[in-house]
């Protein structure tokens, strides 16, 4: 619709886009004013002072950002899935004569794979989120149902940093996402046994 038009049923902030012939974005920002004659008399008129900046270069910038990261992380995900499918592998079953450096190697190898997976994991999580198309599958749930699937997920990882937990949830339920509710419940265990600074954490 014709901006005029736009602008007279806004209040606050809006945002127009204009697609051909070139893109141009626009980010309003409203204060409400009242006019009256010269000298206070008169009929006094309300009306909006609206001021307007071109964030088309800000959006394009996001866009680009996003495409970047999520190329990255998916171009990533395969050579990771293979370096750290080997070396559980090799770990699980080492060959015969390796000496301790190479073991010691392997196990940096897998340690360091999980790491970075879960890394390139957490940044397509954020361009999905950031994704525009984005939709949550919100549910009725059980707490119980996400946190065990956080704790699968984090399993090796607490092994190898001398954590453990202890769930009591309970029968509670949410209205939530599941994937999203595991994602956030495995951030909060991984801070947790992060910042704890005692040899044995739960």
């Amino acid at each position: 619709p014709p901006l005029a038009e736009v602008l007279a049923g806004a209040t606050g902030t809006i945002e127009a886009e204009r697609a051909k012939p070139t893109q141009l974005v626009l980010s309003g920002l409203s204060t409400p004013i009242a006019l009256s004659a010269p000298g206070g008399r008169g009929v006094t008129l309300t009306g909006q002072f609206w001021v307007f900046r071109n964030i088309t270069e800000d959006r394009r910038k996001e866009s680009l950002k996003r495409t970047f990261l999520s190329l990255m992380s998916h171009k990533l995900k395969t050579p990771l899935a293979s370096i750290t499918g080997y070396a559980e592998l090799l770990t699980s079953d080492p060959p015969q004569g390796l000496s301790p450096m190479d073991l010691k190697a392997l196990d940096a190898i897998l340690r360091q794979g999980r790491k970075l997976s879960s890394l390139v994991n957490k940044l397509l999580n954020f361009t999905t989120l950031e994704d525009e198309g984005f939709a949550f599958k919100a549910g009725p749930m059980k707490v119980a149902d996400a946190v065990s699937d956080a704790v699968s997920a984090l399993h090796e990882w607490l092994l190898e940093n001398g954590a453990s937990v202890r769930v009591e949830t309970g029968s509670l339920q949410v209205v939530a996402d599941r994937y999203l509710l595991t994602e956030v419940l495995k951030n909060l265990i991984e801070n947790a046994a992060k910042f704890d600074s005692k040899p044995s954490k739960e």
